[in-house]
């Protein structure tokens, strides 16, 4: 009997040692071109909602090596069921084998025509060095993007939905929400 009781209290101390913090995720289906260079897969908080689109901040998962995480992770996502866009700010780096410096900025917009499965967009790229950056700018067409949506893991950010609801008669733009542990 004494065993038992042994056994049990130690089962129950390990259950309360191993719960546990369930946090709230959803996880979006975005038009993300060029998505297969997020390395660490594609995390994001919300920063802005309205009816017609969501924007979402983009930021490194949790266990990714933070030396290889920066790049391309704060960059804004805005999307929503006809347009999306890519707003990746002006940024500096420098090269620790060359060290050299590089700026660069990416900024893409597009209208989406969800029958015929075509993104119409523009974009604008700055990169080089400092002072000698050269701009180079493109409009064109993407036949079957949603071939290139993605998964974005929403992790914060929800309450800019339910506040932009409250002042809309539509719903803003992100799927059902779902709940999993941290790792």
């Amino acid at each position: 009997m004494f065993s038992h009781r042994v056994l049990l209290i130690g089962l129950l101390a390990c259950a309360r040692a191993t719960v546990q913090e369930i946090t709230t995720t959803s996880i979006a289906s975005v038009f993300l071109p060029n998505a297969d260079q997020f390395a660490y897969g594609v995390m994001g908080s919300i920063v802005s909602a309205d009816a017609n689109k969501t924007a979402i901040v983009l930021g490194c998962p949790p266990h990714s090596k933070t030396d290889f995480c920066q790049y391309m992770y704060g960059d804004t996502v805005t999307y929503g069921p006809t347009t999306f866009s890519y707003d990746a700010p002006l940024s500096t780096t420098e090269w620790p084998i060359s060290g050299a410096t590089h700026v660069a900025s990416y900024n893409r917009a597009c209208s989406l025509d969800t029958k015929a499965d075509i993104a119409y967009c523009t974009e604008e790229r700055i990169s080089g060095s400092p002072g000698e950056a050269q701009s180079t700018h493109y409009t064109g067409t993407t036949s079957s993007f949603s071939d290139l949506r993605t998964n974005v893991t929403v992790t914060a950010g929800f309450e800019k939905l339910e506040s932009s609801s409250a002042t809309s008669h539509q719903t803003p733009t992100l799927p059902t929400t779902t709940s999993g542990g941290d790792d």
